[in-house]
């Protein structure tokens, strides 16, 4: 199973075109900065978006 997928988002009315975010897989770490897994970081409130 792939844990990084790519997800675009648009944002026309801040003059953007574009936004290419990466998904962050669980056990990396998370991208606040804490240094603790995302799992147990930000990502805990997020359950449901990693079984996707």
């Amino acid at each position: 199973m792939k844990e990084k997928r790519m997800v675009s988002v648009l944002i026309p009315k801040d003059g953007f075109t574009g936004l290419i975010a990466q998904k962050t897989g669980r056990n990396k770490v998370c991208p606040c900065g804490s240094g603790k897994k995302a799992k147990k970081c930000c990502g805990a409130d997020t359950k449901d978006y990693y079984r996707q």
